[in-house]
C-alpha cells in the first residue's frame, strides 16, 4: 500500500511501517494533559509513565480524553482501512511517558496477549493463533522500536533457543542475531505513522529516551494461516 515500508520479511511481510493520511488532524493535547496529570498525581516518580489499559477495567470516567483519542483513530484510520475487521483489533492501550523510565521491566520479548497481559488467554489456542500489534505514534517525537530480524521459529531451529509462546519472558538473544531500530515518525497534521507487526513472532522492545513517548496501540488474535495474507 502507499506509504508502506517492509521491515521484516520472509516469504511474506511480518512487520511494516505505514503512513496513513488523515482527513482531519487528531486532537491530542487534552489526552496528553489528562495523562500528565495522572503521572504527577498517581505516578511513582520513577516510571514517568501512565496509560489507559482497557483490559484492566479502569474507571472510564478518569480517562475520557484517552477514550476519545482512541475513538478518533478508530474512525480516521481503522474503519476506513477495514483494519478492525481484517485484523480482529481491539484497543490495547493509550500510553504517555514524559521521560526515560527507571524500571526493571522491558527488554526484548514477544507478545503473549493482545493487550498488556503476561499470559496467553485460556479461551484462545496459542498453538493455532498469533498476535498482530499496531503502534500508532501520536507524539511530537519519533518512537524508537528495536526488533530482531529473526522469528521464534528460527530461534528454535537455528539457535536451539526455545521461546515461551504462552507466557511473557524477557529474551536473552545471542549476540550474532542482528537487531535493528525503527523510528516511528511523530504525528503530522495530515498523517499518522504506525508499525504493524506479528508481535508473537518477532522479538521486539520499545526504547524510551528522555523525550518520552505517546502511543496508541491495538492488538488482535489471528489464525496462523492468515499470517501470510495479513499485509496484502
Amino acid at each position: 500500500m502507499p506509504g508502506e515500508k517492509v521491515l521484516v520479511e520472509r516469504e511474506y511481510p511480518l512487520m511494516v511501517l505505514r503512513k496513513y493520511r488523515l482527513d482531519e488532524p487528531l486532537s491530542t493535547d487534552s489526552t496528553r494533559e489528562e495523562l500528565e496529570h495522572l503521572i504527577a498525581e498517581q505516578g511513582d516518580g520513577k516510571s514517568h509513565t501512565w496509560g489507559y489499559f482497557p483490559e484492566m477495567n479502569p474507571d472510564k470516567d478518569k480517562y475520557p480524553e484517552c477514550i476519545d483519542l482512541a475513538k478518533q483513530i478508530e474512525e480516521e484510520v481503522l474503519m476506513p482501512h477495514s483494519l478492525s475487521d481484517s485484523m480482529n483489533l481491539q484497543l490495547a492501550f493509550v500510553r504517555l511517558a514524559t521521560d526515560e523510565p527507571e524500571s526493571d521491566f522491558g527488554g526484548m520479548h514477544i507478545d503473549v496477549n493482545r493487550g498488556i497481559g503476561h499470559e496467553w488467554p485460556d479461551a484462545i489456542d496459542w498453538q493455532n493463533h498469533h498476535i498482530i500489534r499496531t503502534l500508532f505514534n501520536v507524539g511530537e517525537s519519533p518512537r524508537n522500536l528495536e526488533f530482531a530480524d529473526v522469528t521464534v521459529k528460527e530461534l528454535r531451529e537455528a539457535y536451539n533457543q526455545d521461546v515461551a509462546r504462552d507466557k511473557y519472558e524477557p529474551l536473552d538473544l545471542p549476540d550474532k542475531i542482528p537487531t535493528q531500530t525503527v523510528a516511528i515518525p511523530p504525528l503530522e497534521p495530515d498523517a499518522i505513522h504506525c508499525v504493524v507487526f506479528i508481535s508473537s513472532l518477532i522479538p521486539h522492545a520499545g526504547r524510551t529516551s528522555g523525550s518520552g513517548h505517546f502511543l496508541v496501540s491495538h492488538g488482535g488474535y489471528i489464525l496462523n494461516e492468515k499470517v501470510p495474507t495479513v499485509f496484502q
